[in-house]
């Protein structure tokens, strides 16, 4: 069925509750599944707009609900088995029995043991409630599938995961590959599934809910709000930052997508090219004098004087750039990717020309972070070869000092002894008795 695209076009397949019990496969191990062929699937589905919107809106909200696996989190960690025995002293009376449960999926821990990947917490009162949370050891697992399918649609939907409001409207694929602010409800499905499979029939919500626009919403929090926003938000991810591979693969999804960044940039209104260079060399004019102001300005200076005006009109927030340079100023990621990087800043840059000063200027202050850890290692250096070579000096000036010593008890002893070569001082035996 899902062999050629064509024959589905733009149709609706699937409701979401289908889509999620397909997402659902994703907190799988690799092994269990033929992940090729899933994802196939999942582009096949996106063929509908809506469908494709509300695919990526939940593949984000998962990535976002694994980095809140940490120790002060409200739910305890799911409870482990080891051989068929019981644990039952760490059970507390929150959880839920998993029995009843169809989200009944496991990971291999150590020693042969099993925790269930899901985790069903039941608050009480009035209105009692479930909550659903994912274990701390999934989430690499769960990240690494998921960011492996967003590569796979960021290659086929590029212009999908970027602020339809900014938009051009000539741009090529405006319509077919635009996006739209779909809500996702992907958690709220699970937990319907959840309840209702001990029960016959399920009301499917075949209805797209979407977000309300927001009146004067400025251009940055425009891009923010967008795919690729949630996408650059996820480097301070505390899973991700602790994986290597997580990291080169977030890059690589943000070089696929922003290269479908026009080259008239992104904007609420369309502005000619040629005025944009207009203005784009009074800016640059205008930014080398912030920069010369900047690095004539001491310490004393307030950080309201400090701040360029880059910072405040860039589309990409300084919130946003700080941290991908980071990747590229640490070294967090392979050598292998740092074409993703320097792809990424580069389409970024064709946002707007406030986007490309701010790109300029994080570049230069990370520039800058780099100099002063270099210096730092080149005065502690400094500093041991110091110290080495006063030891070094102290020992030799030991070791002569020895040579001389031996050299002088040697001369007095020589001079002790008696010559053996000449008769001088040498008694000889008589013979007594001739």
């Amino acid at each position: 069925l899902f062999q050629r695209d064509g024959d589905l076009g733009d149709k609706q397949i699937l409701d979401q509750d289908g889509l999620s019990c397909l997402i659902v496969l994703l907190f799988l191990d690799q092994t269990k599944l033929h992940f090729n062929r899933l994802f196939r699937i999942f582009r096949s589905l996106s063929q509908h707009l809506p469908s494709r919107s509300w695919l990526i809106a939940s593949l984000l909200s998962i990535l976002k609900e694994t980095s809140n696996t940490s120790p002060t989190h409200t739910c305890p960690h799911p409870q482990t088995s080891t051989g068929g025995q019981n644990t039952s002293d760490t059970i507390t009376q929150s959880l839920v029995s998993s029995n009843n449960h169809w989200l009944n999926m496991t990971i291999s821990a150590a020693l042969g043991s099993h925790a269930s990947v899901f985790e069903f917490t039941s608050s009480g009162g009035k209105v009692p409630h479930t909550d659903i949370y994912i274990h701390p050891h999934a989430g690499t697992t769960i990240c690494n599938n998921v960011l492996e399918l967003l590569i796979f649609l960021a290659r086929q939907f590029p212009s999908s995961f970027l602020p339809s409001e900014l938009m051009p409207k000539d741009s090529k694929g405006a319509e077919s590959n635009q996006s739209l602010n779909v809500l996702s409800n992907f958690w709220q499905i699970l937990m319907k599934l959840d309840a209702v499979s001990s029960r016959k029939g399920k009301g499917s919500a075949k209805i797209f809910q979407y977000q309300e626009p927001v009146q004067n919403m400025t251009e940055a929090d425009l891009f923010i709000s967008s795919s690729i926003g949630a996408l650059m938000q996820l480097f301070d991810h505390p899973v991700i930052q602790n994986s290597v591979t997580l990291v080169d693969k977030l890059l690589r999804v943000l070089s696929v997508v922003s290269g479908a960044i026009p080259k008239q940039g992104l904007s609420r209104t369309n502005k000619e090219p040629k005025k944009e260079t207009k203005d784009s060399t009074n800016k640059d004019v205008s930014s080398k004098d912030e920069i010369k102001i900047n690095s004539i300005a001491g310490p004393s200076t307030t950080e309201s004087s400090l701040t360029p005006k880059c910072y405040v009109s860039s589309i990409v927030s300084i919130s946003l750039l700080k941290p991908a340079i980071g990747v590229l100023t640490s070294g967090k990621c392979t050598e292998d990717c740092l074409d993703d990087v320097t792809n990424l800043l580069i389409n970024l840059s064709r946002c707007s020309v406030s986007t490309r000063e701010a790109i300029l200027l994080v570049l230069l202050e990370g520039v800058k972070t780099i100099g002063q850890v270099l210096c730092n290692q080149i005065s502690v250096l400094l500093n041991e070869l110091s110290e080495n070579m006063v030891f070094l000096v102290n020992r030799q000036s030991s070791i002569n000092s020895n040579e001389e010593a031996i050299e002088s008890t040697d001369i007095d002893e020589s001079a002790s002894v008696p010559s053996l070569g000449t008769t001088e001082g040498v008694v000889l035996p008589t013979l007594q008795g001739r």
